[in-house]
């Protein structure tokens, strides 16, 4: 969403930030919604569907005591492979239920929003929703975790009026308020360890109403701190892991132990500069904390506000999330392409399904290549430049191929990032040494006559070599390829394309290659 992207380029860019966008709608879910009476009658409509859907399936709730009670009603179904993943499950406890997930074990999870981030089971076929999630955007991930083998999924979400009281607190609870957070920053700030400027600071600090160590007290820590951040009281910064070394007298059991304690402790502990004086003072926090407040909390408004019109039945559910997934950037907007397989919406108006186009990515723009050794060494300012290599009958041809291989080694090592060589080149291990040339590690290869509908996209120096391929004219779009820099090898006697009777490079200026090799000695 934008709001998550400009978290990410507040949080991490240190003022460079950059993106690329291919953004695209999951053509598989179809969608239905179904309001219920009652929370009586809404329970009756979800046991009537995981009797029919098709396995496996997730059942998402809000609430850990809703999974829990989820569980049971499941398994009094006489469907006992269900598992169960909340906020209060324990990391054991989950990653049980996640390898039985993954390894087909399972027929069907019950869970809240803590479940399935990162996972990818892509044989998913029902999602259900016993509640309303408090925004589109955590809607659709859940539902996105069905049908990503390609083939049709269904999502079902059944509510009840109650629902959306619950989704509207938590949207609005997602930031911590100034009541809340002003005293677990001074208890953070109070136990924090001091150098250089520098505060370590817990997210385990409690304050006085909070008795126990919990993961939810440790976020809450975390969403202040982040909170202060973006108020520009505080700078995040970050440290280096531990380096932890085994003793020579340890079991293994031992240092297992010393490793995952010394990680927790790294992980318990966050380094921060303060910014601004007077941190600790209310006055700090009634406005400039409570204004940045303000403004951190209107992404989870517009979110709750976009699952009330998907619940209305007055927008298609494929255009409400082109709009929660439409970014724009530097006077750009990019949204996803539009698809549905079928929503309330859809039926009713008796519309065409949308049909589904993978995007076309952005544009993108490379920086920081420098090239201009490349270009020094072929002395020349033209972005195309020919280089005319020996034929058969000259003497350097035994060594030519050798020649070849050292001059695009050397101009990876140049700048040059892209090579488009024959098809043989890329299966031998002169391809690994022009990879292993660039001071990146990174070259883009590409098949000598296989065409790109987007090369024309690309912003990088390329090198294309048509040696030891068959001696055929060279096609025209290597000609309209447009690139900052790109430099051609073909042999001496390529025929002309438009005069086959006459050579391409009397009638193209060019380099020899043995030009090149001298300068390369000089």
């Amino acid at each position: 969403t934008q709001s998550s992207l400009s978290t990410l380029d507040e949080l991490f860019s240190n003022g460079e930030f950059a993106h690329v966008c291919g953004v695209a709608l999951r053509p598989e879910p179809e969608y239905w919604i179904k309001q219920a009476a009652s929370l009586s009658q809404r329970q009756e409509y979800v046991m009537e569907l995981i009797r029919v859907v098709p396995r496996p399936f997730l059942l998402y709730v809000t609430k850990r005591k809703e999974a829990e009670n989820w569980r049971q009603i499941i398994r009094s179904m006489q469907i006992q492979r269900c598992g169960m993943v909340h906020g209060a499950t324990s990391a054991g406890e989950r990653e049980i239920v996640i390898d039985q997930w993954r390894g087909g074990h399972l027929e069907c999870v019950v869970a809240t929003s803590a479940f399935g981030l990162g996972m990818d089971k892509r044989d998913v076929r029902a999602v259900i929703h016993a509640c309303v999630p408090e925004s589109v955007d955590r809607y659709y991930q859940e539902v996105g975790r069905s049908g990503r083998d390609g083939n049709a999924s269904v999502s079902f979400l059944v509510h009840c009026e109650s629902d959306l009281d619950v989704a509207r607190t938590i949207s609005s609870d997602r930031i911590i308020s100034v009541e809340k957070g002003l005293p677990r920053w001074k208890a953070m700030i109070r136990t924090a360890d001091s150098s250089d400027g520098m505060y370590s600071v817990r997210l385990d600090s409690k304050t006085s109403t909070v008795r126990q160590d919990t993961e939810s007290n440790e976020n809450w820590n975390l969403s202040t701190l982040v909170l202060l951040h973006r108020a520009g009281v505080i700078e995040l910064c970050s440290s280096s892991p531990p380096n932890i070394s085994r003793g020579d007298a340890e079991s293994d059991s031992e240092f297992e132990a010393r490793v995952d304690h010394e990680m927790t402790q790294y992980r318990m502990t966050l380094p921060i500069k303060l910014l601004v004086d007077g941190h600790d003072k209310e006055s700090i926090w009634a406005t400039t904390v409570e204004e940045t407040r303000t403004i951190m909390q209107q992404p989870g408004w517009q979110g709750f506000i976009g699952m009330q019109r998907l619940l209305s039945g007055t927008v298609e559910i494929g255009e409400a999330l082109c709009s929660a997934y439409e970014v724009i950037e530097d006077g750009k907007t990019v949204r996803p392409s539009h698809v549905c397989a079928g929503c309330p919406v859809c039926r009713k108006q008796q519309s065409a399904t949308g049909l589904f186009n993978f995007p076309e990515p952005d544009l993108v723009s490379c920086v920081d290549i420098d090239y201009q050794k490349a270009r020094q060494l072929f002395r020349s300012d033209a972005k195309l430049v020919f280089v005319s290599c020996p034929d058969t009958t000259d003497a350097i041809s035994k060594s030519c191929d050798a020649f070849i291989h050292l001059m695009l080694r050397r101009l990876a090592a140049m700048g040059i990032v892209e090579f488009a060589v024959p098809e043989s080149w890329m299966q031998s291990s002169e391809w690994k040494r022009i990879h292993d040339s660039s001071p990146n590690d990174f070259v883009i290869g590409r098949k000598l006559r296989e065409r790109d509908d987007f090369e024309n996209q690309l912003r990088v120096p390329r090198a294309t070599c048509f040696l030891p391929d068959e001696r055929l004219p060279i096609p025209e779009h290597i000609s309209l390829i447009e690139r900052p820099f790109h430099i051609v090898f073909a042999d001496e006697n390529t025929p002309d394309r438009e005069f086959p009777h006459k050579k391409h490079f009397d009638l193209t200026p060019s380099i020899a290659l043995r030009d090149i090799l001298r300068r390369m000695q000089q």
